[in-house]
């Protein structure tokens, strides 16, 4: 292996790691800030009412999706990505996506079951602990096995398709009450954490090269546009902590769901600011996956 290739690779593998380690922080900060504080769980309910309630307006395609996404989503993406594996030859590929799911799935289950609680803390109570969400946990997982196992020339494709249906599923968990948007962030989180630890690392063609190119500029306007979804949370998040009428600890769930039936601006910040979040997010953790096989090969030093 020359010292080009070996430099190459040393630097994706302290990156990838890096940002494994990054994905482990953001989902404890997602718990700490989002489950185990008021204004957190006020934040967190008020953008599932809101999102839920402007969903009313169109199809329940929420309903939809969900009901049959095992049989439209979750099987076809993983048994295309078993078949991608086995055309190509590449099993010990396919076992480490094989792997990557479980342990997301099986981790998810277990943080979700045994590990982490929601506190009662005077906001919702018909809902127990939702985090992390397993139904985005999957959903992840089957997206990004997609792109570990495609080839060179269908890693992009791969990347904006699953990038899409991931996004679109944890909208619709949203919409359906069936989760807040913190136990959708943090299943994003879960599945990051193996993707990045259990994909390899392939230098790409020039093709790889010019998709690289373009996922960056992707990447940079994910960024801006998740960075604006966070401001927004984290400005709704400032207006409940400081108490004032939007809610009583008592009457909370009612508050909250009024705030989001009569559209109050700060309901529709904070949908907003949501949507915003969680499409960045999308984008940005399965392109950091999706980017391990389009890195650039670089030329050996020459020696003197």
């Amino acid at each position: 292996m020359s010292s080009g290739v070996r430099s190459s690779l040393t630097a994706g593998y302290v990156r990838r790691f890096s940002a494994a380690f990054l994905a482990a922080l953001l989902l404890a900060a997602c718990y700490l800030l989002f489950v185990c504080t008021r204004a957190g769980q006020a934040t967190d309910t008020l953008a599932m009412f809101t999102l839920s309630e402007l969903n009313r307006s169109f199809a329940p395609w929420d309903q939809v999706l969900l009901r049959e996404w095992y049989l439209f989503i979750l099987v076809p993406l993983i048994a295309a990505a078993v078949i991608v594996a086995l055309v190509r030859r590449r099993f010990a590929l396919g076992v480490r996506m094989l792997v990557m799911v479980l342990a997301a799935t099986v981790t998810t289950q277990f943080l979700k079951h045994f590990l982490l609680a929601r506190p009662a803390l005077g906001i919702t109570y018909y809902m127990t602990n939702s985090f992390p969400s397993g139904h985005t946990t999957t959903a992840g997982a089957a997206a990004v096995a997609l792109v570990m196992v495609a080839a060179d020339r269908w890693r992009e494709v791969a990347t904006y398709l699953s990038a899409l249906v991931l996004w679109v599923v944890a909208l619709a968990v949203i919409v359906a009450r069936w989760h807040r948007p913190s136990d959708v962030f943090a299943a994003i989180c879960v599945v990051s954490v193996f993707a990045l630890l259990l994909s390899p690392l392939e230098l790409g063609g020039e093709r790889g090269q010019r998709a690289l190119r373009r996922g960056r500029i992707f990447t940079f306007l994910a960024a801006i546009i998740a960075l604006v979804g966070v401001v927004l949370v984290a400005y709704c998040y400032y207006q409940l902590a400081r108490g004032g009428n939007y809610f009583t600890v008592g009457t909370a769930t009612m508050d909250l769901s009024h705030l989001a039936k009569s559209r109050h601006p700060l309901a529709l910040s904070l949908a907003t600011g949501t949507v915003l979040a969680l499409g960045g997010a999308c984008w940005i953790f399965i392109f950091e996956v999706a980017r391990a096989g389009m890195r650039p090969r670089k030329s050996s030093s020459p020696t003197s």
